[in-house]
């Protein structure tokens, strides 16, 4: 599979947001505009392709997690409710609004090699 760049995902688990870097993944950024009766709408997005091989077993949730390009290395504090809030604010301060997961397919037939997930973000 052709990759053109690393990621780094932001899984919501129980206990807060789990950081998780990905070396090689492809990478396809679309900006589209809409324009409907109330004016025009961006409706921009990301097709995200990771292979099996390099991310390994993978699970995220639409609409929680979400994924920014290259490696990010913020932590988030995930000591309490609040400083996991403080945390988001700062990360947006820092990286601007994050890509959330809107759709997330499992590739896992035919050869292995061929292996690998489809994401969608918004």
């Amino acid at each position: 599979m052709f990759t053109n760049t690393s990621v780094t995902i932001y899984a919501l688990t129980d206990s807060g947001y789990k950081r998780i870097f990905v070396s090689e993944a492809f990478w396809d950024e679309t900006e589209r505009a809409n324009t409907v009766k109330s004016g025009m709408t961006v409706t921009d997005s990301v097709s995200l392709f990771i292979p099996y091989s390099v991310a390994g077993e993978l699970e995220l949730t639409r609409g929680k997690d979400f994924i920014c390009k290259g490696n990010v290395k913020f932590e988030f504090d995930n000591s309490s409710e609040q400083s996991q809030a403080k945390s988001m604010k700062e990360f947006r301060a820092l990286y601007g609004a994050p890509h959330t997961v809107t759709s997330f397919d499992k590739k896992l037939f035919g050869s292995e090699d061929m292996w690998h997930y489809e994401i969608s973000l918004k």
